[in-house]
């Protein structure tokens, strides 16, 4: 592994968990490249460039460590540990130990706060106005929530899943750290998060190069890269739309009311089990709820307007008894609607910003990924 550093300590401890990795039936590429700069990590080759499906990291579930265990001081600068690390095992506490330094000396938790809505954005309206966007958590004062979740999550996998240990208390998500693996970005043209089945894994796609490997996290749009991750977008090519409900003159209310899932979902709606199909990344799934017709999600992107009319054209002649042309026609002002609507939203999220005073950053960011969302509607559906 290689190591490309600012900050000349974090090189020994990258080493050392690539050492334990080794250890204890792990691989590390030797060209697998590591890079910080200004506090931020990233991640490259410097080998077969453009080769698609080479293994760059890969290390048993065992080495995950277990990060609902750990109890934290009330620090506000710092991850520190107070508790929780005896049930760990050897590999896993070392893999800890050296993580620590990392998130601490790039000062990760002043990143968090600074530019990630949840914690940087201080105005009410603006809050609420991006709940609406299907973001509740920003109904909730910034002073409630924790920026150490944040950024284990970051760093971490299987927030979600599993039932709690007998007699242990649920205390939040159960966070596993995957050392090496979390260094590694998104973006829309990277490779698979899991190319080893049963194994923690890293492998490189064909965008791979000596400026960047990254996996891809699923289908995220801009909004979502800033709400949860806090940087803004310039490469992915949809839109989610937000929550909206707009009138049909043939079919009553139709709503709007969440994004489509990153991966694939099993039956119950619970858990990743597989990429999402393009059928079902293009078209949304419908339903009747309480009376409303309402569209579970729905994306837009550059080529999918053309599948979701035809659906809508379906919807309309069996619920409405109309013909081919004129279903075709109304499922065409139905979608006018839900694009008109979007844009509405993000036009009512400039004034806001525009109107709000405080952290500049953060702003600015907000109201960039506003502009970006607009210019890609406009594009991909105007």
């Amino acid at each position: 592994m290689r190591v490309q550093t600012e900050i000349p300590e974090l090189a020994e401890h990258l080493h050392a968990i690539e050492s334990t990795l080794r250890a204890n039936d792990g691989f590390v590429a030797d060209d697998f490249t590591v890079r910080e700069h200004s506090g931020q990590f990233s991640a490259a080759i410097a080998e077969h460039i453009g080769e698609s499906g080479r293994l760059l990291v890969s290390y048993p579930p065992e080495l995950r460590v277990p990060m609902w265990h750990v109890q934290w001081a009330d620090s506000k600068d710092s991850m520190e540990p107070v508790g929780g690390l005896d049930g760990f095992t050897v590999a896993q506490r070392t893999l800890f130990e050296h993580w620590l330094p990392l998130v601490n000396a790039t000062r990760r938790l002043s990143h968090v706060r600074t530019s990630v809505p949840r914690f940087a954005v201080d105005s009410w309206p603006l809050r609420h106005h991006l709940a609406d966007a299907g973001y509740p958590v920003m109904r909730t004062s910034p002073a409630e929530l924790d920026p150490r979740e944040t950024v284990i999550g970051w760093h971490s996998s299987g927030g979600s899943g599993g039932a709690q240990p007998e007699g242990e208390q649920n205390t939040g998500p159960r966070w596993q750290l995957i050392p090496l693996k979390h260094l590694v970005n998104h973006d829309p043209t990277g490779a698979n998060q899991d190319p080893v089945p049963g194994r923690t894994a890293v492998a490189t796609s064909a965008s791979s190069s000596e400026s960047g490997t990254f996996e891809n996290y699923g289908d995220l749009d801009a909004m979502q890269l800033l709400m949860g991750f806090g940087y803004v977008d310039s490469r992915a090519e949809l839109v989610h739309s937000v929550p909206v409900v707009v009138e049909s003159p043939e079919l009553g209310k139709v709503a709007v009311r969440w994004r489509a899932p990153r991966y694939g979902r099993d039956v119950d709606g619970d858990a990743a089990v597989a990429p999402v199909s393009r059928l079902a990344r293009d078209v949304p799934s419908v339903t009747d709820e309480d009376g409303q017709l309402t569209l579970r999600h729905l994306t837009m992107r550059p080529d999918n307007r053309e599948s979701v009319a035809r659906l809508l054209a379906m919807l309309l002649q069996s619920r409405a008894g109309m013909g081919s042309e004129a279903s075709r026609a109304a499922a065409e002002r139905l979608l006018d609607d839900l694009l008109a609507s979007n844009l509405d939203y993000y036009r009512r999220l400039d004034e806001l910003v525009a109107a709000t005073a405080g952290n500049a950053g953060i702003l600015a960011m907000v109201a960039e990924v506003s502009l970006r969302q607009q210019e890609r509607l406009e594009r991909m559906w105007g």
